[in-house]
C-alpha cells in the first residue's frame, strides 16, 4: 500500500463551538473572532468532502493542498490561543478522523489530534503530487526535480508526525496510521519514490558516473529491504495485501539488479581506461542476473504492478550479455572475479527533507511550509 490514501473526516460544526466558547470567555469584540472561525469552518468543510485523490485532477489536488495548508495554519494559531478538552474553561469539540489502514473512526477533544490527522493528509497530498508530476516528466530533468521536491516535503511531514504525534495524543485515541512504525513505512516510501527520480536526473546530468548511480540505487535497495521487514513485523499491517507485499519483495530484487548493472558499467569503464576491472564487471553481471532470477520466482504473484513482457525481455538480454562476457573472459582477458563478499557496497541518500523559511512546527520551531498568522489574536 502506497501512502496515497486520505484520512476521512465527517463535517463538524466547529464554527458554532468556537464562536460559543469565544462569546463566553472573551470580552473583546466578536467580529474578528467570528470571521476567523467561519473561514476555518469553511476550510474544514471542503476538506471533509474529499475522500479519494484519484478522482481529482492535478489542479484540484493542488487546490486541496492549498486549502489544507490554510486550515493547518489556522489550527496552529488556534492551538496557541485556546485550550481544548472536556475540562472547564476548555473548548470542547469532538474531532473525528478515520485511519487509512482499517478505516476505523477515532474521536478526540484534543486539538493535536485534529492537527496531526490534517498534517497526515497534507503529507499524502504532497506524495500524490510527486507521483502526478513525475508521471509527465519524460526526460525533463526540471519536472523530475519538481517531483523530488514534493516527495521531500511529504517525507518531512511524515517524519514530524512520527516524532511528535504519539507524544501529544492519548494512546487510546491515536489512529494506527499515526503509529511511528507506519509513519516510518511512509517515510521510506517517500525516500524510494524521490530517490528514483534523483537517479533519473543523475543519469541525465552525469550520464557516465556509474558509481554514483550505483550508490543511489543502493539507497533504494536499503529502503525496500527495511520496508519489507516493516510489512512483516509491524502490527499495523501497512504492507496491505499479499500481492503488494510480493511486489515490494520483487522490487527489492529488481533494484539490486539495477545497482549491480551500474557497478558492472563502472567496472567496464575502469577496464577501458586501465585494462583492469573486467573480472569485477563479470562478477557484477552475474550478481545482477541472480537478482533477476529471484525476481522471477514471485513475479506472477505481483498482479498488474509489474510489466511481464519488459521483465522477461530484460532477463533474456542480461543472460545473453553475461554469457558473452564470460566467453570473452575465457578466450581473451583471463581476469579473476572477486571473492563473494569482498566488495563493500556504498549507498548515497539524497532524499533530505525540505526545510523552507516560512513554516513553523513543533517545539524547536522547525521552519517548513506554513506561515504564522496574525489574523486571530485573543
Amino acid at each position: 500500500m502506497r501512502p496515497s490514501l486520505l484520512k476521512r473526516t465527517p463535517n463538524i460544526d466547529i464554527f458554532t463551538k468556537l464562536n460559543d466558547f469565544a462569546l463566553t470567555n472573551c470580552s473583546n469584540t466578536m467580529d474578528k473572532y467570528s470571521s476567523f472561525f467561519r473561514d476555518m469552518h469553511q476550510n474544514r468543510e471542503v476538506i471533509s468532502k474529499v475522500g479519494n485523490l484519484k478522482f481529482l485532477s492535478p489542479n484540484q489536488t493542488a487546490q486541496q493542498r492549498h486549502i489544507l495548508t490554510s486550515y493547518i495554519n489556522e489550527i496552529l494559531v488556534l492551538r496557541s490561543k485556546m485550550l481544548f478538552g472536556k475540562e472547564s474553561f476548555n473548548c470542547t469539540i469532538d474531532f473525528q478522523w478515520t485511519d487509512t489502514i482499517k478505516e476505523k473512526l477515532y474521536k478526540s477533544n484534543n486539538i493535536n489530534f485534529e492537527y496531526y490527522n490534517a498534517l497526515f493528509n497534507l503529507a499524502v497530498i504532497y506524495y500524490v503530487l510527486g507521483l502526478e508530476v513525475g508521471a509527465k516528466s519524460n526526460d525533463d530533468k526540471n519536472i523530475k526535480k519538481d517531483a523530488i521536491t514534493n516527495f521531500k516535503k511529504a517525507l518531512c511531514l511524515f517524519r514530524i508526525i512520527k516524532n511528535e504525534a504519539y507524544k501529544s495524543i492519548n494512546q487510546a485515541e491515536l489512529p494506527i496510521d499515526l503509529y511511528p512504525t507506519h509513519l516510518e513505512y511512509c517515510e521510506r516510501m517517500c525516500i524510494i519514490a524521490g530517490q528514483k527520480y534523483i537517479v533519473e536526473v543523475a543519469e541525465i546530468t552525469s550520464e557516465k558516473e556509474y558509481s554514483l548511480h550505483a550508490k543511489l540505487y543502493c539507497c533504494i535497495v536499503d529502503n525496500y529491504n527495511k520496508i519489507y521487514t516493516l510489512c512483516n513485523t509491524s502490527p499495523t499491517n501497512q504492507g496491505g495485501s499479499s500481492e503488494f507485499r510480493n511486489y515490494l519483495n520483487n522490487r527489492l530484487f529488481f533494484y539490486k539488479f539495477l545497482m549491480y548493472a551500474k557497478l558492472r558499467d563502472a567496472a567496464l569503464k575502469k577496464f577501458e581506461k586501465t585494462g583492469n576491472g573486467y573480472g569485477e564487471a563479470l562478477y557484477f553481471q552475474g550478481k545482477g542476473v541472480q537478482e533477476l532470477l529471484e525476481c522471477q520466482k514471485n513475479i506472477q504473484n505481483c498482479g498488474n504492478h509489474v510489466n511481464l513482457d519488459n521483465f522477461y525481455k530484460t532477463l533474456n538480454e542480461e543472460q545473453l550479455k553475461g554469457q558473452d562476457m564470460l566467453d570473452k573472459n575465457d578466450r581473451i582477458y583471463h581476469q579473476q572475479t572477486p571473492q563473494p563478499g569482498s566488495i563493500k557496497l556504498e549507498k548515497k541518500d539524497l532524499m533530505i527533507p525540505i526545510l523552507s523559511d516560512d513554516l513553523f512546527i513543533g517545539e524547536n520551531k522547525k521552519k517548513l511550509f506554513f506561515q504564522k498568522s496574525s489574523a486571530f489574536q485573543i
